[in-house]
């Protein structure tokens, strides 16, 4: 089954596989059950100018 999990955010400095295990533990899924994941999207939020960061889409291909 895929799922695409919008609305991650990230800092600037974060790695994908940061990311990617936030979208995970947002799921309550493990590394295990994964087939296939990935960032679908990035965007940039600037709107405030202290508190700029990445908002992610993550695609997670899974058995359940």
């Amino acid at each position: 089954m895929a799922i695409i999990i919008d609305r991650i955010k990230g800092s600037l400095d974060e790695s994908r596989e940061e990311v990617i295990a936030k979208a995970l533990k947002s799921l309550k899924l493990g590394h295990d059950r994964v087939y296939k994941t990935g960032i679908n999207k990035v965007s940039l939020d600037a709107r405030k100018r202290n508190d700029i960061h990445f908002v992610y889409s993550v695609y997670i291909e899974s058995d359940e």
